[in-house]
Order: structure tokens, then sequence, then C-alpha cells
């Protein structure tokens, strides 16, 4: 038997971790002394998004 097709899958995930920290500095120089600020690492949130397209061909 012979078959000939073509199939597509596309699909997204995406997440997100509220609180767990993030990329950047908890500390930043602020001010005209140049004092340091900064806050809880734990205050800022971390999101990822991926995507993957699949195809598949038979001849």
């Amino acid at each position: 038997m012979i078959r000939k097709y073509c199939t597509l899958s596309v699909a997204m995930e995406a997440q997100h971790f509220g609180n767990v920290g993030g990329p950047n500095p908890t500390a930043a120089f602020a001010g005209v002394d140049g004092g340091i600020t900064g806050d809880s690492p734990l205050d800022d949130s971390l999101s990822f998004l991926g995507l993957s397209v699949q195809s598949e061909f038979l001849w």
C-alpha cells in the first residue's frame, strides 16, 4: 500500500513564575550621592515563552 501525506504541527508553551527572582540585579545605584537602593530578589517574576514547529512529508 502506498501512502502520501503531509503533516504540520505547531505548539506554543508559556510559563510564568511569580516572586521567584528574576534576571535583574537586586541593587542599583541611585541618587546624587551614588547610594545603593535595593529590593528583595524574590520580588521579581520570571517568564518563558517557547514555540515549536514540526513538519513531515511522506511520498
